[in-house]
């Protein structure tokens, strides 16, 4: 009898492990659990944009006028964005810009004059996505900026350092996740840039590009 009974409890554990055998064959090993990817928003950046260059006229003493010809810019920049929004670099350019020299008192041209400036600021931006592929931007600095004016009749005047502020917005498209093209306007100010005619206010329609690393 008891030989009986372990024959059939035998038996059972064997059909039940020949059942459970292809049951479990068929289950799939767990995979591990791979957390998922966190966008990173912070990352430093690099540009250079280039345009043209207007530049405002200017009088000194009501005698001697200087009407603006043209003049072009180029600016480069590098800084960390500390956001998708906001980021803050510092941004250095060369600027110039050709006069007519012009007699005060109603006479013709009596020469040219040139002035020269780099300017020097640290500027903040804030970027809004306006689609996947399309952002605007806008932003300001502050710094300096050396400026020299030559000049046949205007006078020469040595190379000095005084305040400067810009600001500037546009548009950009993103070519790649890292890269992007921009189109924008810039005014820029330089306090006492022109000696006795006084400050240096421009604005330059500029093109140009930026790159996240």
């Amino acid at each position: 009898m008891k030989q009986t009974a372990i024959s059939a409890i035998c038996l059972l554990l064997l059909s039940g492990a020949g059942i459970a055998g292809p049951i479990l064959a068929k289950v799939p090993p767990a995979r591990p659990i791979v957390p998922p990817m966190v966008p990173t928003t912070s990352a430093w950046y690099a540009g250079v944009s280039s345009g043209y260059l207007w530049l405002n006229d200017a009088t000194a003493c009501g005698c001697q006028d200087l009407h603006y010809k043209d003049g072009w810019g180029i600016n480069g920049s590098v800084g960390y964005r500390f956001s998708p929004s906001f980021s803050l670099g510092l941004a250095a350019g060369y600027l110039s810009g050709n006069y007519d020299v012009v007699d005060g008192h109603g006479g013709g041209a009596t020469g040219s004059a040139d002035l020269h400036m780099v300017p020097i600021t640290l500027n903040a931006t804030y970027t809004l996505n306006l689609t996947d592929s399309l952002l605007m931007y806008a932003g300001a600095g502050l710094g300096t900026a050396w400026s020299e004016l030559q000049g046949v009749s205007a006078g020469e005047k040595d190379g000095d350092w005084h305040f400067a502020w810009q600001a500037r917005a546009g548009l950009g498209y993103k070519v790649t996740s890292d890269v992007s093209l921009n189109l924008g306007y810039r005014y820029v100010q330089v306090l006492d840039a022109m000696s006795e005619y006084g400050d240096a206010k421009g604005h330059m329609a500029e093109a140009g590009f930026k790159v996240n690393f």
